[in-house]
C-alpha cells in the first residue's frame, strides 16, 4: 500500500511540475527593446544586478530548495565591433569553455523562424556549488547582442524545461 501511495505522489508531482506553460498563461513584460513572457508565479527583477537587463525567477519549491530556476536577459552593445551572430556565438562558446567550471557544450545550432534568426546553445557547468544546465538564445539587432538564458539545476532541468522554453520562445525584439 505504501508503494502505491508513493507512486501516486510521484505521479501527481510529475503531472504538476512537468505540465508545459502555454503562451496564453504568460504575462507579457514590455521593455524598451524587447518583450518577453513570464508565468504569473515567477518573479521579474529589473534591478540590473550582475549585468542583466531582466531576470525572471521561479519560486522555491520547498524549504530545502536552494536554487531558483530563472530566465535572464543580457544586452551587450556591439557598436563598432563588426561582430555578427556567428562570431558572437564563437566568442560566447569560448568564454563558456574558459570561464565556466566543468563546462560542457551539449548543443549549438542556428534557428530560423518567421520572427528572427538566433543561435541556440545548451551547456552544463558548475556555478556557486550548483550543477546547472543552461539553454541560451543569442539574438543580434541594432548593433546589440541579446542573450536570453534559461538556467536550472541539472536534475530539475527537464521538469522546468517546458516553462523555461515557453519564456525563451516568447522573447520578441522590437
Amino acid at each position: 500500500m505504501k508503494k502505491i501511495s508513493n507512486l501516486l505522489i510521484l505521479f501527481t508531482y510529475l503531472i504538476f511540475f512537468t505540465h508545459p506553460v502555454s503562451a496564453q498563461k504568460l504575462t507579457t513584460l514590455n521593455k524598451k527593446d524587447y518583450s518577453i513572457g513570464a508565468p504569473a508565479d515567477w518573479i521579474p527583477d529589473s534591478s540590473k544586478q550582475m549585468g542583466t537587463d531582466l531576470v525572471i525567477f521561479s519560486m522555491l519549491e520547498n524549504g530545502t530548495d536552494k536554487f531558483r530556476e530563472n530566465v535572464n536577459v543580457v544586452i551587450q552593445n556591439l557598436a563598432g565591433m563588426n561582430i555578427d551572430l556567428e562570431k558572437y556565438t564563437a566568442i560566447s562558446i569560448g568564454q563558456i569553455k574558459t570561464m565556466a567550471t566543468d563546462s560542457k557544450i551539449e548543443e549549438s545550432k542556428t534557428i530560423r523562424t518567421d520572427r528572427a534568426t538566433f543561435q541556440k546553445i545548451i551547456y552544463t557547468a558548475t556555478q556557486g556549488g550548483f550543477k546547472l544546465r543552461f539553454e541560451q538564445y543569442y539574438f543580434m539587432a541594432n548593433k546589440k547582442a541579446y542573450t536570453v538564458s534559461f538556467t536550472a539545476e541539472i536534475g530539475k532541468f527537464d521538469i522546468f524545461k517546458p516553462t523555461g522554453e515557453a519564456i525563451l520562445n516568447s522573447f520578441v525584439l522590437k
